[in-house]
């Protein structure tokens, strides 16, 4: 949704999780199969109940050192995720 905005020049504040691809942010999240994958520039953190593992390529075969500011990150989105979702909140205050 953020790019789909960003390319309709929408200017108003609205509730999304990610950014327009024509950020310079540079992450992204993917929920598929229960698992969450944080994406960014660093890597992909991979996200599996209570584990995460860190890679740097596609396949997740090439392990890299766990990166912690992205796990506290996806924690953290998360985390609001399931609070806005639990309050029926998932609008801009």
């Amino acid at each position: 949704m953020p790019t789909v905005l960003d390319l309709l020049s929408f200017e108003d504040d609205y509730f999304a999780f990610g950014e327009s691809v024509f950020s310079k942010q540079g992450w992204a999240i993917q929920y598929n199969n229960k698992r969450f994958c944080l994406i960014t520039d660093n890597g992909i953190l991979n996200n599996l109940d209570t584990t995460y593992k860190n890679f740097s390529d596609w396949n997740l075969k090439n392990s890299l050192i766990l990166n912690t500011d992205a796990k506290r990150k996806l924690k953290a989105i998360k985390q609001v995720y399931s609070s806005s979702m639990n309050n029926n909140n998932l609008i801009v205050k």
